[in-house]
């Protein structure tokens, strides 16, 4: 007979317990070192069977509510008891190495500290137990469980074998589609994550402090999709990327509706809170978020974004910096520093069009120094364990210059505006009062907003648009494709808000770089209770005050989400035309409450760039060169150039219309914005 589990296993009724060898069987088949060997020996029709008849029968049984947790210590007493045998490979005090029974209770602790664990029932081959979650497999109603077993004992399996459908189809790499969808698992697995040594940690933080993506990189490679870190001082950090973990997560964060299971921790804004404080719409959480968020996000909301005066505004904007980038092509090519660039661009925006301030070009450069400056400094800021900010020690001036560059700057938008408030955040900010006092905000708390603004408002864009015409360069066919149907739909017109939703090549381009690059490359949540996380089938157990820590960049390149090409770069993955739509497996922006507030305006100027430049320039190639991966408050490319030739047989690109009434800003908002040139 055989059942499916970790692998085909042939076996016969056991009469009785054998005893482990010391040695590995010289019958024994080779180990499957990895998922792929599952492939071959879990057929789809099987596993959905299975699936969908053991949850069937669990459900009515009534034995295991939906949702009950169940640890793999009894999943794996129950496979004992029915004649099942597990044995590890381990070291005697002599130093011998040599295999030894395993028990039930013992055996996810082997897993997790790789020792090799396998298992077998009756006479049959032993097989190497590769996954927690396959080991569910193996307890099938019909297969496992005598007919004279319990009603719990055949609950329990009939559980299982649901659960093991869904872990099974994982493992095996099969399409979600093989799976029924009108069934989910009876009960969850209850794992715990392997535990990384304090020293081990300390050392990895260290060793990629200036590049902390790298970090997430080798360590979720050398210890899988989940690990935890418990330090002397009481601390407890799980870090985990699964899908499932990171929405339910953030979806509960600051929910108005659904009890705050987890809350955003001061840990994630320790750095950037020597700068703005924690008293903003980034940084704070309950109803000290709520009272500044409410006021700003219907300025920048889907309705207020999604319009043709919005998009002619941040056209103007844009076309100041192209401008500027024809005035500097010599014979007819430029060559840009990606990051600089791009900064300037959105910085420009989020001035005119989230602040209603026009910043001359000089104190533009003066910002985006200053921030520069402070995003070098911000790792070491945030690991930083003092209530004091690296800016006072002596000798770092550039630091100290540039949180007092970016809080003048700040100030006078503010005072620029205070004159003519309007439709725009800042203008909403200097109108609105503050519910607990009924007064207006305090100009530090406004400043504060500010300068989050400052910040939100273009790092993310920025970084969006680096990797999107960095990875154009390097695709060249998909550079083409794009200038193709701009010339196509709009020849040299100045698009409206329609007509740009209509350039899905731009947006195809924006959706895949977002998934490979997601400027918040890891978020922070702290359990606000002792709770549980995670999917059905690999449920993890979290005390209240554990810090949990979640790489979107690691997610969104899964290759069991995404394929064996997820670390390419294809934007046709997102060809809705072609049924190609994943959006749902990224959080690019977060999601939940708390999701990013300038997103609509961060993908409007995305689409939007892109678009404008196809019209004006040829993009130089740079087919086949590697890109450089680095990383601060967001990732970035390392020193990515690319050269831009002017167009000399394109359509003649219409210039983005006039702005309407008597404003002399770029503001799409105001009638006579005010400029913030001070010092």
């Amino acid at each position: 007979m055989r059942i499916w589990g970790l692998g085909l296993i042939e076996r016969s009724r056991p009469a009785a317990s054998s005893t482990p060898a010391t040695a590995p069987s010289s019958s024994s088949p080779p180990l499957p070192s990895d998922r792929s060997d599952l492939r071959t020996t879990l057929p789809s029709s099987a596993l959905a069977r299975s699936g969908a008849e053991g949850a069937s029968q669990a459900v009515n049984s009534g034995l295991f509510a939906p949702g009950a947790l169940v640890s793999v210590a009894q999943v794996a007493g129950e496979l004992q008891a029915r004649g099942m045998e597990f044995r590890e490979l381990g070291r005697s005090w002599l130093g011998r190495s040599g295999w030894r029974p395993l028990s039930a209770e013992k055996l996810e602790a082997a897993h997790r500290a790789r020792r090799p664990v396998e298992m077998r029932s009756g006479e049959s081959a032993w097989v190497r137990v590769t996954s927690m979650q396959g080991l569910a497999g193996l307890l099938n109603a019909s297969d496992v469980a005598p007919a004279g077993a319990s009603q719990r004992a055949q609950g329990l399996a009939a559980s299982a074998g649901a659960t093991a459908a869904s872990a099974a189809g994982a493992l095996a790499g099969l399409a979600g589609a093989a799976i029924p969808q009108q069934w989910s698992c009876p009960f969850r697995l209850l794992q715990e994550s392997p535990r990384v040594s304090t020293a081990s940690f300390a050392l990895g933080l260290a060793k990629h402090m200036s590049n902390p993506v790298e970090f997430f990189g080798e360590f979720h490679a050398e210890h899988g999709d989940h690990f935890q870190v418990n330090l002397p001082t009481g601390q407890r950090f799980l870090f985990d990327h699964r899908p499932e973990t990171v929405r339910e997560a953030l979806k509960v964060t600051d929910h108005p509706r659904q009890a705050n299971t987890w809350h955003k921790p001061e840990m994630q804004g320790h750095g950037l809170a020597f700068l703005m404080g924690m008293d903003n719409a980034f940084l704070a959480r309950g109803s000290e978020w709520r009272k500044t968020h409410e006021v700003m996000q219907p300025t920048l909301n889907a309705a207020s974004m999604h319009s043709d005066d919005v998009v002619a505004g941040v056209g103007r904007t844009f076309q100041r910096h192209i401008d500027r980038w024809k005035e500097q092509a010599r014979d007819g090519e430029v060559e840009l520093d990606l990051r600089q660039e791009m900064q300037l661009a959105t910085l420009d925006v989020a001035f005119q069009t989230v602040l209603g301030t026009e910043l001359p070009e000089a104190r533009l450069r003066d910002c985006q120094k200053a921030f520069a400056t402070v995003m070098k400094w911000l790792p070491k800021e945030t690991a930083n364990p003092t209530d004091f900010s690296l800016s006072r020690l002596p000798g770092n001036s550039p630091l100290r210059e540039a949180y007092a560059t970016l809080t003048s700057i700040a100030d006078s938008a503010i005072e620029a505006r205070q004159a003519g408030s309007g439709p725009d955040a800042l203008g909403a900010l200097l109108q609105a009062t503050d519910p607990d006092t009924g007064k207006p905000f305090s100009r530090e708390r406004v400043r504060n907003e500010v300068l989050m603004l400052m910040l939100a408002g273009h790092e993310t864009t920025a970084t969006l648009l680096s990797w999107s015409f960095a990875e154009l360069a390097r695709h060249p066919q998909q550079w083409r494709q794009l200038q193709g149907q701009v010339d196509g739909q709009l020849g040299g017109r100045f698009p409206g808000f329609k007509e740009l939703k209509g350039i899905t090549a731009a947006d195809q381009v924006t959706q895949e770089t977002l998934r490979l690059y997601s400027p918040a490359y890891f978020l922070v949540r702290e359990a606000s209770e002792d709770t549980t996380l995670g999917p059905a089938e690999a449920t993890l157990p979290v005390k209240q005050g554990t810090q949990l820590v979640m790489s979107t960049f690691h997610m969104h390149r899964d290759p069991e989400n995404w394929g064996p090409d997820a670390a390419e770069f294809k934007p046709e993955r997102f060809d809705r035309s072609k049924g190609g739509d994943e959006r749902g497996l990224m959080v690019p922006f977060g999601t939940g409450a708390r999701v990013c507030i300038g997103q609509h305006l961060a993908k409007l100027e995305a689409n939007l760039l892109l678009t404008r430049v196809a019209q004006e320039f040829d993009l130089g190639s740079k087919a086949g060169e590697a890109l450089g991966v680095a990383s601060d408050i967001s990732v970035h490319p390392s020193d990515a150039r690319v050269k831009l030739k002017l167009r000399s047989d394109a359509p003649h690109a219409q210039a983005p219309p006039a702005a309407s009434g008597a404003s002399t800003s770029g503001c799409p908002f105001l009638a006579g914005g005010g400029r913030a040139g001070g010092a």
